[in-house]
């Protein structure tokens, strides 16, 4: 066999033993673990904007465990499952929780920048916003919460 038809088949062979390439599936679930992994702690709530209006507030959000949070806010405790995917744009964040009687699910975005955390939610929490407010495309009943990461 010539050099280079030995060479051929090396590289043939090669290739055969490679993993094969991630699939998309499990690429967006190693892109929301390590998310996730981000996100894990506590943040405290140091801003809203409701009605294009910026007033200062106070709240906490715990993320903890692998997909599990409590917020915290004026209006009451939701303790969650989370659900998130890193991979949308703009990325989006469930809370599922149960209000007593019922299932909810409140659809969020979320834009995580260094030690802050946007999240934003339609009135209601039914509808998933398209933007945040300010930005394209952004409905105008969105309220933004703005987190600031908790040292601990």
């Amino acid at each position: 066999m010539r050099p280079l038809g030995i060479l051929f088949v090396s590289v043939i062979l090669l290739r055969a033993q490679e993993s094969p390439p991630p699939t998309p599936g499990k690429d967006k679930e190693q892109a929301n673990e390590k998310e996730l992994g981000r996100l894990r702690g506590a943040w405290e709530l140091v801003s809203e904007v409701i009605s294009g209006q910026t007033q200062t507030a106070r709240g906490s959000l715990l993320v903890h465990q692998k997909n599990a949070g409590v917020l915290a806010m004026g209006h009451g405790v939701i303790d969650a499952t989370i659900a998130i995917n890193a991979k949308a744009n703009p990325k989006s964040w469930d809370f599922r929780f149960t209000d007593g009687k019922n299932d909810q699910v409140l659809k969020c975005i979320y834009q995580l920048d260094g030690e802050t955390l946007q999240l934003c939610w339609r009135e209601g929490g039914k509808v998933r916003p398209s933007a945040f407010p300010g930005k394209k495309g952004s409905e105008g009943d969105c309220l933004l919460f703005v987190f600031k990461r908790k040292k601990l």
